[in-house]
This record gives C-alpha cells, sequence and structure tokens, in this order.
C-alpha cells in the first residue's frame, strides 16, 4: 500500500463516482459476481470468538468481523465515512472508531480481539527462510538471518516472526519466515491515539501483511499452488510470489496508478483550434515528451540501475537489485516518437482541449462501461510502457523466484487495484507472461448479513480500506506477525500457561487422590454399616436367655456364695497353713510360732491394700485372704543351715496356698538359725 492511502485524494473522489454509475447490460465485468458460500455449522460450546479488524483512511473507517475457527467466517463489514486527511494522528480520530464500532458491535468490540496496521512506511515485512534447526535455536537464527539481509536497531525496532510449515530448497529442508520489523515509536503512538476511546488493541501488525492473511487463514482458497499477487497502489506496485498459502519473495516497485496517468498524459494530443485546422494530408500523431522513463531502455534491452526503495523505513540498500523503480530518474534518448492512434474523436469520452487532468485519465483507466474494442486496443497501446514494466518486473520477478529460490514456474497472477482499474492490467500481464491473471475475488465463506455488507461497501468505492480490514480481521498468532505479542510475548505467555496448567493438573490430581481416599473410607463407613446390621440382626435372632433382672439376681446370689465361700475359707485357713506347713517342713528346720491375720474383702472387689514387695505371680489372679507370720529356727551343721532354708522357703513359695513370701528376720548363733518368714496367702 502507498504512502498516500491515508488521505483523501482526487482519485478516491473519482473512484466513487464511477462506482456509483450503473454498469451497462452488455459491458464486460473486471470481476466475477460473488458467490454465497454455506455457513457453517456454530460451536456446540457456545458463542465463538470473533476478531475485529479495523481499517482508518482515504476518508473512511473500515470494519470487519470474522468468526474464529477452522474455517473463518466473515460475519459483517461496514464502511464508515470521516473528514478527508483523518487519521490515526487526528484529534478526534479514536472517538470516530468507537463510535464505529458502538454501531457495528453490540458490545462495541469490548469482547472482541481488535487488530490494526501500522500506518505506511512505519514497518518492515520481509519474507525469507532459515535452516531446519531446533526450536531452542530457531528464534537466534530467525534473527540473526533477518539482520544479515539488511540490518536494523534494535533499540527503536521491534523484531516479530512467523514460521510456516517445513519446504525443500533444491532438496534441503528449511523453514519459511514471515518477519515483522516495526518501529516501537509507531506502535506507541498507535497505542496512545487509540486509549482515549477505551480501545485496547490485541494485535498491531503491517499493512502488507493482507494479501497472506486472505490466503493463509483458508478464507480464500488458493487458485495454484504458486502464483504472484500484484497489489497495484497510486503511487507503487507490491509483487508478492506465494507459495501455498505463505509468501515466499516480496518486492516493491514504483510504478502505480500515476504511472498509468502519466502515460495518458504524456501521450494524449488535443483536439486541433478551428482557427488553425490540420493539413488533411498531414498523418495523425501524438506528441510526446522530450524525456521517457528510464524503464523505455527496457524495450531495447538496456539495464537500468537500481533505485532506492519506496518505503521511507526501509535501508538504502536493496537485496535484490534486478527489480526496478524507474520513476526515480529520466534521460534524454533520441529515439523515433512512435505514432499512436488518437482518441479525440471518441464519442464515450469528453477530451477537454487542455492537457488531461489526473481525474479524467483514472477516468479514462476505470470507466470501461461504454468503451469499444478499438478505444481499447488503442488505450492499451497508450499504456503500453508502464503496463509493459510492471509486467515485465512480474516476469523477473517470477524468473527470481524460480532461478535463485529453486522453486517451480508459478502458475497464474492475481492482480488487486483500487476502482476496479483491471482488465487492461490483466489483458497486457497475459499477454507477456503467457499466464492466467484473475482480480482479486471476495469470495470467501460469509454468513448471508456479511454478504449483504460486502456488496453494499464494494458498491460504495472502498475496496481498498475493506480489502485491509478484511485481512486484519483474518490475522492469527500462527501466522500473523504482531507488533503487541511478538514471539518472545508468546514464547512467555506460553511458559505461564504451562506452568498454570502444570499447577492446576498437580492440583486436579492431589483433589482425585484425596476424592479417591474419602470415598474408600466412605466405602469403608457403609461397610461397617452393613456389619454393623447384619450383627445385630443376628443378635436379634438369639434366643434371650437372661434378662437384665435376672443377671442382677444371679450376680447378687454369686456374691453371696463368694461371701459364704470366703467364711468358710477363714475358719479352715489356719489349719490347712498347719498342715501345709507340716508336709513341707524338713527335719532340721523348727517352726516355733504363727499367727494368721484375715483380711475382710468384699466379693467382686479388689484389694485395694498395696502390694508387698515380694515375687508376685501375677498382677491378676487369686486374692489375698489372710497374712501368716511363720517363725522358726534351723539347726545342724552350720555350714548347711542356709541352704536347708533356702529349700525350705523355696518349697514354701510354691505351695498352692501361697501368693508371695518375705523373709523378714535372720539372726544367727552359735548353734542355730532364726527366722521370720510373712506369708501372703490365698
Amino acid at each position: 500500500m502507498s504512502s498516500s492511502a491515508t488521505q483523501a485524494t482526487a482519485t478516491q473522489k473519482l473512484l466513487d463516482h464511477i462506482r456509483r454509475t450503473p454498469p451497462s447490460g452488455d459491458a464486460p465485468r473486471s470481476s466475477a459476481p460473488l458467490r454465497l458460500p454455506p455457513a457453517p455449522r456454530r460451536s456446540l460450546f457456545g458463542k465463538e470468538r470473533t476478531i475485529v479488524g479495523v481499517e482508518v483512511g482515504n476518508g473512511w473507517i473500515s470494519l470487519a468481523q470474522r468468526r474464529a475457527g477452522n474455517a473463518p467466517l466473515l460475519e459483517a463489514v461496514r464502511t464508515v465515512r470521516i473528514p478527508d486527511g483523518m487519521d490515526w494522528d487526528t484529534p478526534g480520530c479514536a472517538d470516530r472508531v468507537r463510535e464505529a464500532l458502538n454501531g457495528f458491535l453490540p458490545d462495541g468490540g469490548r469482547e472482541s480481539e481488535i487488530w490494526v496496521r501500522l500506518p505506511d512506511g512505519q514497518d518492515e515485512l520481509r519474507h525469507y527462510r532459515i535452516p531446519k534447526v531446533s526450536l531452542k535455536d530457531r528464534d537466534a537464527v530467525a534473527k540473526m538471518t533477518a539482520s544479515r539481509e539488511k540490518a536494523f536497531d534494535e533499540a527503536e525496532t521491534l523484531f516479530d516472526y512467523r514460521v510456516e510449515g517445513e519446504v525443500l530448497d533444491k532438496g534441503v529442508p528449511r523453514l519459511p519466515v514471515t518477519a515483522m520489523i516495526a518501529n516501537k515509536n509507531a506502535v506507541a503512538r498507535l497505542k496512545r491515539a487509540l486509549a482515549p476511546a477505551g480501545i485496547e488493541p490485541a494485535g498491531i501488525t503491517s499493512a502488507n501483511i493482507y494479501p497472506q492473511n486472505l490466503f493463509a487463514s483458508g478464507w480464500l482458497a488458493c487458485p495454484w499452488d504458486h502464483f504472484a499477487f500484484a497489489d497495484i497502489g497510486e503511487d507503487s506496485t507490491r509483487i508478492e510470489m506465494f507459495s501455498g498459502s505463505t509468501i515466499a519473495l516480496s518486492r516493491t516497485i514504483k510504478t502505480g496508478l500515476r504511472s498509468l496517468v502519466s502515460a495518458l498524459q504524456e501521450t494524449h494530443h488535443p483536439a486541433p483550434s478551428p482557427a488553425a485546422p490540420a493539413a488533411p494530408s498531414a498523418p495523425a500523431s501524438v506528441s510526446m515528451p522530450t524525456h521517457l522513463p528510464l524503464d523505455a531502455f527496457d524495450e531495447f534491452g538496456s539495464q537500468p540501475p537500481a533505485q532506492a526503495p519506496v518505503s521511507s523505513f526501509a535501508p538504502d540498500t536493496d537485496a535484490f537489485p534486478l527489480l526496478l523503480q524507474p520513476e526515480a530518474a529520466q534521460r534524454d534518448i533520441p529515439l523515433q516518437q512512435p505514432r499512436l492512434p488518437l482518441l479525440d474523436a471518441a464519442p464515450a469520452y469528453d477530451v477537454p482541449d487542455e492537457s488531461l487532468s489526473y481525474e479524467e485519465g483514472l477516468r479514462l483507466l476505470c470507466d470501461d462501461t461504454h468503451r469499444t474494442a478499438e478505444e481499447e486496443e488503442a488505450l492499451l497501446l497508450r499504456l503500453s510502457q508502464p503496463l509493459g514494466r510492471l509486467a515485465r518486473q512480474l516476469e523477473r520477478t517470477a524468473d527470481h523466484f524460480r532461478n535463485a529460490m529453486g522453486m517451480p514456474n508459478i502458475q497464474g497472477v492475481i492482480v488487486f487495484a483500487p476502482g476496479g482499474c483491471l482488465p487492461l492490467a490483466l489483458r497486457k500481464f497475459e499477454a507477456i507472461l503467457g499466464l492466467p491473471c484473475h482480480p482479486l475475488r471476495f469470495d470467501g465463506q460469509t454468513t448471508p448479513g456479511g454478504m449483504t455488507d460486502l456488496e453494499q461497501a464494494l458498491s460504495g468505492g472502498t475496496d481498498t480500506g475493506l480489502t485491509q480490514a478484511i485481512g486484519l480481521c483474518l490475522s492469527s498468532p500462527r501466522y500473523t506477525p504482531n507488533a503487541i505479542m511478538t514471539y518472545k510475548d508468546q514464547q512467555l505467555r506460553e511458559r505461564q500457561m504451562r506452568i498454570t496448567f502444570l499447577s492446576f493438573g498437580v492440583t486436579t490430581v492431589a483433589l482425585m487422590l484425596l476424592l479417591a481416599f474419602c470415598g474408600k473410607l466412605y466405602m469403608g463407613y457403609l461397610d461397617g454399616r452393613k456389619a454393623k446390621a447384619a450383627l445385630e440382626e443376628r443378635i436379634a435372632s438369639w434366643q434371650t436367655l437372661y434378662t437384665p433382672d435376672q443377671l442382677r439376681e444371679n450376680l447378687a446370689a454369686t456374691q453371696k456364695l463368694q461371701t459364704q465361700a470366703r467364711r468358710l475359707a477363714k475358719r479352715r485357713t489356719a489349719a490347712a497353713l498347719m498342715a501345709e506347713l507340716s508336709a513341707i517342713t524338713p527335719d532340721a528346720i523348727h517352726l516355733t510360732g504363727m499367727r494368721v491375720t484375715f483380711n475382710d474383702v468384699k466379693p467382686g472387689k479388689p484389694d485395694a491394700r498395696p502390694a508387698q514387695r515380694g515375687n508376685a505371680r501375677a498382677q491378676q489372679g487369686p486374692e489375698e485372704s489372710a497374712v501368716a507370720i511363720v517363725t522358726g529356727t534351723v539347726t545342724g551343721d552350720m555350714l548347711q543351715r542356709e541352704s536347708r532354708l533356702a529349700e525350705f522357703l523355696s518349697h514354701l513359695e510354691h505351695s498352692p496356698m501361697v501368693l508371695s513370701l518375705l523373709v523378714e528376720k535372720q539372726q544367727t548363733d552359735a548353734d542355730i538359725l532364726s527366722f521370720v518368714a510373712t506369708l501372703r496367702l490365698v
């Protein structure tokens, strides 16, 4: 797109007038009628995301909305008139855009992704190929390759790139790259211009990306595997070489609509004055300028020098010197002036006596509704130089695409120009290139309402801005460079998303494990309740042997019997102890005394007295009923007294009547050994 695209010119006014002129029924049309494709089904999971492209310039605000998805669907298109010359830097432009968005979308675009483009000359779009490297090295290789191709200042520019699918370059696998080098200040100014209207764009991209978006998004089907796209602007023409749906080569030449009109002006011969009529025998001729464009040398095989690039943002060097920009220089050439037919007598055009104006030249180019075949041929002959220049640049670019890049021959050309200035260019290109040439057709998938909006917008003469708006709404982070969300920002966002997803996954797994554990506990609880119910059912089925009253009565009777047994035991304890002592006492030991003390222990209750020191048989067992103190002496050999006493005490301790035994006192004299033993009796 040219730098004058953002300004209101007489060109656009004339094109508006031409488009409002109803075409003749038998006149050939420059493009095929729009067709209505079937609308795809909506998502089953709710409303799909929408993307809106906003283009400001040429006295119009162009808006396009599409539904995101695998098959982009254009849903609505609208153009809003604004004052001539208004652009993003004009005060009040953001308010006009906000008003247009409020009238275009129910929510004013607040729930949609909004894409805008940088002003002309504030970015540079490059297409090149890099070796097939790993993902971690791809960023450095892509940036280094772009810098080697044409250096740029990283402090003042933003670099972003996108990589398409792998291709074979002379048998070597390589990766096609679309890179954008954008002016940081321009991006900041554009964001500041949108801020007063509360617009935070999702993407800011290049104005020259729209052809690739049209095909890479799938909205327009690629007519051939390899083809050229010629965008004829007012002051320049941009040539894109497509391989599939991506641009492999892009060049800009300084030949546009003004060059075509200049050719008409240079070959114009005004009507003769009545006071001085031309001699009838003199042949008709057209006055030619003293200087012709340098590209006229191409007719004779001469090679002109390379010129400066068109873009004010681009460096002064040109990496593709084969492509010419001939309008920058002129030379005197002693050529025989060609004799061209006159169009003064043509009834369809009212040519003034003065020199042909720019607006009238555009009308000759665009208004073909009443043009005869002879007039068409004559006009084509007058435009042979600029059209031939464009065709040769197309041919040379195609040769470079084939020979230098190792790509196949292109199979056709798509041409786009504002105002429908296409039939002459298409005929010239087909004649020189020998390839089919078609105009750009807006025949992508569109809703019925979007189709109506598109037809109305195209009939209003806003196809230039509309094409940009459609291209912007077809943007995607996958194939469209973005000055707001560069590859570094995307990588950071992806890392954050991976961390978020990882955290979410860990949390989800923990919750699932917790739920599984809780479920297991609950199942155990249910199993316990089931087992308890089964036991209760079994217990309920058993026969009741004793009632609580009966058990209490039996307990009372048992305690009574125990009391009686203890009473009887008291009476027999001393006699039983004496009998036990008599049985186990040896001859050498003489018992001198015995005293028995009975305990008052209630039946069913343990003895509350602390246990005495000794060898207790068990913490739980027979209860203590009495304490016996036995005194005695040991006679005999002095060396055997201790052993005889120990043997006696051992037998006594193992007696069933003795719970424990404790020797409290021993006294030794010359003849006897005295002892005192305390016995705890059962």
